[in-house]
């Protein structure tokens, strides 16, 4: 028997793909970000529902659009930063993280799969929320009424509305990754984030280089002005925690 090559073997990594595949379907038995993914695309159907049967009066695609890019996407996107923090605290609540990264010699690699996974089921849930959104806009507008060729124009609001949910979602992941608590992201994500606008050093509004609304903002309507202070924020909320998840792999696993 050849004993290197059966110890090369043994070490050769899991591909990457493989992980990310394993760890989706590990999100199936996850109640939380199940529950959570449910409740924001229900939520926001509910709103879709809402927001299009009040409209009156000469209804154009400017009105159709403006309403879905209000309340129905704002509820919608809201929820993710929560439940990715769920997402990243699961394998670490449960125990069964501790147990895996004990042996794990590519914990990084094991947390990156985990994200990219959750990412691709955050992709999924908006994909339905757009055609499920888009069908309900026909129907609410047929019934009252209005032309259903005018749901069309909430097809740019939708798209946007992706790039909205991977930032908060990827947020609250690296949130939850770095402090494995979902109470402690929370509070980072929907209190602490919205404070720091407060901030300021003399005549430097430092707030809007750390603002977090601000930037999803920014990157959803695509290039503009806003884009430098946009990265500034997305450095602290998405970079530093995910910094932290990492040291605390390759430092402990408790």
């Amino acid at each position: 028997m050849n004993d290197t090559a059966t110890i090369s073997d043994y070490r050769r990594p899991v591909p990457f793909g493989r992980l990310v595949r394993v760890h989706a379907r590990i999100w199936r038995a996850q109640r939380g970000v199940v529950t959570g993914a449910l409740v924001a695309l229900s939520a926001g159907l509910l709103s879709v529902t809402w927001s299009m049967g009040t409209l009156s009066g000469s209804v154009t695609g400017a009105a159709v659009s403006s309403r879905a890019s209000g309340l129905p996407i704002g509820v919608f996107t809201l929820l993710w930063l929560a439940v990715g923090a769920a997402a990243a605290a699961a394998p670490f609540k449960s125990g069964w993280a501790t147990v895996l990264l004990t042996v794990a010699p590519r914990r990084g690699r094991w947390l990156a799969a985990c994200l990219v996974s959750f990412l691709v089921l955050a992709v999924a849930v908006t994909a339905a929320f757009a055609v499920l959104a888009f069908v309900l806009t026909m129907i609410v507008l047929a019934v009252t009424g209005h032309s259903p060729a005018l749901a069309l124009s909430i097809g740019r609001p939708m798209a946007a509305t992706l790039v909205t949910v991977l930032v908060q979602a990827g947020v609250g992941f690296v949130l939850g990754a770095a402090t494995r608590s979902v109470t402690a992201s929370i509070i980072i994500g929907y209190v602490l984030a919205p404070a720091l606008l407060a901030i300021r050093i003399g005549s430097v509004d430092l707030g809007h280089w750390l603002d977090l609304s601000g930037a999803l903002s920014a990157l959803s309507s695509g290039p503009g002005h806003a884009l430098p202070p946009a990265l500034t924020a997305m450095l602290l909320w998405l970079g530093v925690p995910a910094l932290v998840a990492w040291s605390r792999l390759r430092s402990s696993v408790a």
